[in-house]
């Protein structure tokens, strides 16, 4: 397993901080309770990596056809490069989901 250089964590972030993400692309079932959770994967690529990402959002229902965000967090995240998988430490993951253009 790589270790994330800085290159290639400045990649990361900046390629997540692009990532189109809107509320259409978590499907949410409301049944027993108020809040419930949703998860939504994308994939993408770039210069040097091939990312695959799940995101996790839960939300809080007002109504039936009525909610608010509370929370987007990476669920899973897979970043390969050339040279075989990087890992992602717990901190560079709050780091990615602070970036994320939610």
């Amino acid at each position: 397993m790589e270790k994330l250089t800085n290159a290639y964590k400045l990649e990361l972030l900046n390629a997540l901080s692009d990532l189109e993400i809107n509320s259409e692309d978590f499907d949410h079932q409301l049944e027993d309770s108020n809040t419930t959770t949703a998860n939504c994967s994308k994939q993408f690529e770039t210069e040097n990596l091939n990312v695959g990402i799940v995101l996790k959002e839960t939300v809080e229902w007002e109504a039936y056809d009525y909610y608010e965000t509370k929370k987007v967090e990476i669920e899973d995240i897979e970043v390969i490069c050339l040279n075989g998988h990087i890992e992602i430490g717990l901190h560079m993951k709050t780091q990615l989901e602070n970036t994320l253009n939610y």
